[in-house]
């Protein structure tokens, strides 16, 4: 049995990478041994916040025989070398969203992990340990298949301005997953509306519909509506069955009063909305890699790599929407055995 705290690395020492030390410390029978990041400085820095060593070679990192997991919060560019390359030294790996740039380099990582013959990769779709969303999800398996989900997504980025790209791969991506997790199906087909700040190429809100079909062929219709300019960061979901409908709770806030004006500080951190969602996914990955090295037959559980692979998907049909004017298919994928 294991005595030794399972040895973690964090590639990345942004506001990601630190998120993630952070959350690890409350997670018994871990520990961050070693934190990289190309910026020596912020490798340093993140390293104090860990008590660990740091680094600024990520590949020489994911080379240490002593590590038994890796995550992943480097810049989106980087995501699938690294998830390929800690795959192929046997590594649990949490990767954050998106799971690679594009879908060839998604599929990729698919081809990797398969070679392990497990799942060894979680992907960073943290909704799915929100409470909030889970409630919708609870609620959903007791009013039936949905006909229709309602996503809105909204971020205080005002000072940020994305192009399209960006914005999809970057945000919309995890409304995307959200349809395919609660719907339990597949997007077939997207159509992207996008409208722009003024006269140039950023993005001020994108509009989407898509086509859902499940295993069973029950179609629904999900919408997301995406905004980057918004007065918060705010996400709620809303989703109409045949018996009923579920929306979602807005969250816990208190009613402050000053000078004669009620209000609710709504907030602009995702970090803050998504706080608990964060700490659960630092258990159940960390739990997941104590777990394999006891165990290692055992992998990884949660949003995974063919999750984050049908994702890219339909992003990349997104942007052939927003070219094209018109609804596009999503590319047809075939699942492997591995995760059905």
């Amino acid at each position: 049995m294991r005595v030794d705290p399972a040895r973690i690395g964090v590639i990345g020492a942004g506001g990601m990478g630190r998120e993630h030390i952070a959350n690890l410390h409350l997670v018994p029978n871990v520990s961050v041994v070693v934190v990289a990041d190309a910026d020596a400085d912020a490798a340093a820095d993140g390293a104090r916040l860990a008590e660990a060593r740091a680094e600024t070679d990520a590949h020489k990192v994911i080379a240490d025989d002593r590590l038994d997991g890796i995550i992943i919060a480097s810049p989106d560019e980087t995501h699938a070398d690294l998830a390929v390359a800690a795959l192929d030294a046997g590594l649990m790996v949490l990767c954050e969203k998106p799971l690679a740039h594009d879908l060839g380099n998604a599929e990729r990582v698919l081809s990797a992990e398969m070679r392990q013959g497990r799942r060894r990769l979680q992907v960073g779709f943290m909704r799915e340990y929100d409470p909030a969303h889970q409630q919708v999800a609870s609620a959903l398996a007791e009013l039936g298949e949905p006909h229709h989900l309602r996503c809105v997504h909204r971020n205080a980025n005002g000072d940020n301005p994305r192009e399209v790209e960006a914005v999809l791969t970057q945000s919309v991506i995890h409304d995307v997953h959200t349809i395919r997790w609660l719907t339990g199906g597949e997007i077939k087909s997207i159509a992207a509306h996008v409208a722009y700040r003024g006269a140039s190429d950023f993005v001020a809100a994108v509009h989407l519909v898509a086509e859902v079909v499940d295993d069973a062929g029950h179609e629904s219709i999900a919408t997301i509506d995406f905004d980057d300019v918004s007065y918060a960061y705010e996400v709620s979901v809303e989703a109409s069955t045949g018996t009923g409908m579920v929306t979602m709770a807005p969250p816990m806030l208190p009613t402050v009063g000053v000078a004669g004006v009620a209000r609710n500080d709504v907030g602009t951190d995702w970090f803050a909305r998504f706080r608990e969602a964060y700490v659960t996914e630092a258990n159940v990955w960390a739990g997941s890699v104590v777990t394999a090295g006891l165990v290692p037959s055992l992998g990884a559980v949660g949003p995974g790599v063919w999750d984050g692979v049908a994702a890219q998907a339909v992003i990349e049909a997104a942007l052939r929407s927003v070219g094209s004017g018109d609804s596009e298919p999503v590319d047809t994928l075939t699942k492997p055995e591995l995760y059905r």
